[in-house]
C-alpha cells in the first residue's frame, strides 16, 4: 500500500492539537518527549497497514524534520540541488553557507537506499562537499543492524527504541542542531511582535 508519511504526520499532529503541540515545543525544553511522541504515534497509526517500512519511516523522519525546523525558525534549505548534482536532503543553515563556510554548515541526509552499498556512496557524494565529516549527519527513520556499518564516522540518529553504542537518539536531533548553531554562533530566525 502506498502510504504518505507526511499525511500521517500531519493527521497525527491534527489530533494531538498542532497549537498545543506548536506551544510546547516553542516554551518547553523537552521537545525530545515531543518528538518521540509523535514519531510513535505516527508508527502505532502505521500499524493498521501493510506498507514498505524503510519508506515509509524514512520520509516520516524527514517530513517531522520539516515540521520541527519550521516551528523551532531554524534557518534550513530542503531538498536543495547542489552545484555538483547532488540533492541535498536537508542544509542548516543554507546552501551559500556551505559553498563559503562549510564548517559552520550542518548536513542532514535521510537514506531512501539502505543497502550499505547505497549509504556508503551517499555518504562519498557529501564528503566532496562537506569536508567536516562532523558536520554530516545520517538520519535514519527505520533501523536494521546493516545500516550502521558505512555510517560510524558520523553522528547517526536512530529511532530511540533502537538506540545503542554512539548511535543518537532521532528525538534528539533538535537540541543537537540548537547546540550546534550556538557553538557556531548562527542566529535562528527571530518573531518580532508588532
Amino acid at each position: 500500500m502506498d502510504i504518505d508519511a507526511k499525511t500521517v504526520l500531519y493527521g497525527v499532529i491534527e489530533r494531538i492539537g498542532k497549537k498545543h503541540i506548536e506551544s510546547e515545543i516553542i516554551s518547553s525544553s523537552n521537545v525530545p518527549q515531543i518528538i518521540r511522541d509523535l514519531f510513535s504515534a505516527s508508527i502505532d497509526y502505521l500499524h493498521a497497514y501493510e506498507y514498505d517500512e524503510e519508506k515509509v519511516h524514512s520520509d516520516l523522519a524527514v517530513a517531522l524534520m520539516h515540521y520541527l525546523l519550521s516551528v523551532c525558525l531554524i534557518q534550513s534549505e530542503r531538498k536543495v540541488e547542489h552545484d555538483k548534482g547532488l540533492m541535498l536532503d536537508i542544509v542548516i543553515p543554507s546552501a551559500r553557507q556551505l559553498r563559503t563556510d562549510p564548517k559552520r554548515t550542518l548536513l542532514l541526509a535521510f537514506p531512501k537506499k539502505t543497502d550499505p552499498a547505497s549509504i556508503n556512496a551517499q555518504i562519498d557524494a557529501l564528503r566532496r562537499i562537506q569536508p567536516n565529516k562532523e558536520n554530516i549527519w545520517i538520519v535514519f527513520g527505520h533501523y536494521n543492524d546493516e545500516l550502521i556499518t558505512p555510517c560510524k564516522e558520523f553522528s547517526t540518529y536512530v529511532p530511540d527504541n533502537f538506540v545503542k553504542g554512539s548511535l543518537r537518539p532521532f528525538s534528539s536531533i533538535i537540541d543537537d542542531i540548537r547546540l550546534f548553531l550556538d557553538v557556531n554562533k548562527i542566529k535562528s530566525f527571530k518573531i518580532f511582535p508588532v
